[in-house]
């Protein structure tokens, strides 16, 4: 089995979906060349005996993943089916989390702490801003990258107030928060559930008000859709 930076340069790979020198993974890992190539050999051998495909290796280039989406999910699959002593958040996960950070922020956000946070190197924190900025440009908010200030995101109040409620509730939005909490609790990953404690909901609390919630549409015999359901929610908490 994968040690945890095998795991770790694995998971970057196939985020990045892009050729990365190795010189660029030694840097990250504060490791030799020569030991990201026994990494990378470990890592083969690991996606070899699963049937999935290799790294591809560029000369004079670098080296490159490219899997489908039903490899990295049988990739998620794997490991988060291990009793690891850290979860590893998935790009989806990581998105909401930082979203959420944003966008509840009281102050700038700097990169090293959600860096840190989300247990991520600082190239794939970088990918995953992408994903962030796409997002929030729908209800015009901006991302300014400040060298010494760190994240800053500039929009109306009104527009800020909308993406974080349909950040939470809204069922057509792939990036939902409090179904991203139940998975990663639901795997047990206390190391990084605690650190996310700027996320204002406790899972119990959640599950308790959830519960009231189903008790009184048995009681008054009604079924409320999974948006108003989640609406209710929300507003309890």
């Amino acid at each position: 089995m994968l040690n945890k930076r095998c795991t770790k340069i694995l998971f970057n790979l196939f985020e990045y979906d892009k050729v990365v020198k190795i010189e660029e993974l030694a840097n990250t890992f504060n490791v030799s060349n020569r030991t990201i190539r026994y990494d990378l050999d470990k890592i083969d051998y690991f996606l070899k005996v699963n049937n999935l495909s290799k790294i591809i290796r560029k000369p004079n280039s670098g080296i490159l993943y490219k899997s489908s989406t039903s490899d990295k999910n049988k990739i998620y699959k794997i490991f988060n089916n291990l009793d690891f002593q850290e979860y590893i958040l998935c790009q989806k996960e990581r998105v909401v989390i930082i979203l959420y950070e944003l966008l509840n922020s009281k102050s700038n956000i700097n990169y090293e702490i959600l860096i840190n946070k989300l247990k991520i190197s600082k190239s794939t924190l970088v990918s995953d801003m992408k994903l962030v900025r796409q997002w929030l440009e729908k209800y015009n908010i901006k991302i300014i990258n400040g060298k010494r200030n760190g994240i800053i995101f500039r929009g109306e109040e009104i527009e800020i107030r909308k993406a974080t409620v349909d950040l939470l509730i809204n069922y057509k939005n792939k990036y939902n928060i409090i179904e991203t909490i139940n998975h990663i609790y639901e795997k047990e990953n206390n190391v990084i559930y605690n650190d996310l404690h700027c996320l204002n909901f406790n899972n119990e609390k959640i599950k308790f008000v959830q519960h009231i919630i189903k008790k009184l549409e048995n009681k008054l015999n009604f079924v409320l859709s999974d948006p108003d359901f989640d609406k209710l929610t929300i507003n309890t908490l």
